[in-house]
């Protein structure tokens, strides 16, 4: 009798003793620390230099919109034109991503913490924390592949706007210096 007992009693505490709990914890701190990463890399991108070129590309195609009154601009000149035109969208993409962005590390980071709360203190259901765990995996990757396109587009855009903002602004201001010639009598 007093070893049905004993049995009850240890198979009682093993029971309710979660095995796979540091396993499970040493998950959700991987993925906390990949958050981190990814927000230590997301802040090293240059959003304030991809607002400023923002606002020049804007005054140069609005300064060409408005002066420009050629018929003929040479071929090499016209797809300098159109790449920089393209590069506007890519900007305006890239810094709302910046304002968005702050508030999803904010709520990523909370879900994280709950998680692991959750884990600790063996609330909720446990058998779905496999499963809890694997879709904070992929929220971060998802999180993680964004951070890194952002990062080589702003990259590639500043590279682009860097190489062709000089020529286009020096032809832009050409344009109004030549409209406000032809205004004077």
């Amino acid at each position: 009798m007093k070893n049905i007992l004993f049995f009850v009693v240890i198979f009682s505490l093993v029971s309710c003793v979660d095995v796979s709990r540091p396993k499970q914890l040493e998950e959700i701190d991987n993925c906390q620390l990949e958050l981190k990463e990814a927000k230590d890399q997301w802040n090293t991108i240059s959003f304030d230099s991809l607002n400023a070129a923002l606002n020049v590309s804007e005054q140069i195609e609005s300064r060409i919109k408005k002066f420009y009154s050629g018929d003929t601009i040479s071929i090499s000149f016209a797809k300098k034109m159109d790449v920089f035109h393209s590069l506007i969208p890519q900007l305006v993409e890239l810094t709302s991503a910046s304002q968005r962005m702050d508030s999803v590390f904010i709520q990523r980071e909370n879900q994280l913490n709950l998680l692991k709360n959750d884990i600790r203190k063996g609330a909720g259901n446990r058998a779905k924390y496999k499963e809890n765990i694997q879709f904070e995996k992929e929220e971060n990757q998802s999180i993680i592949d964004f951070v890194n396109f952002c990062d080589s587009s702003a990259t590639s855009t500043l590279k682009t706007f860097n190489n062709l903002h000089v020529e286009l602004e020096q032809f832009s201001i050409e344009c109004e210096n030549n409209f406000n010639a032809q205004q004077k009598p």
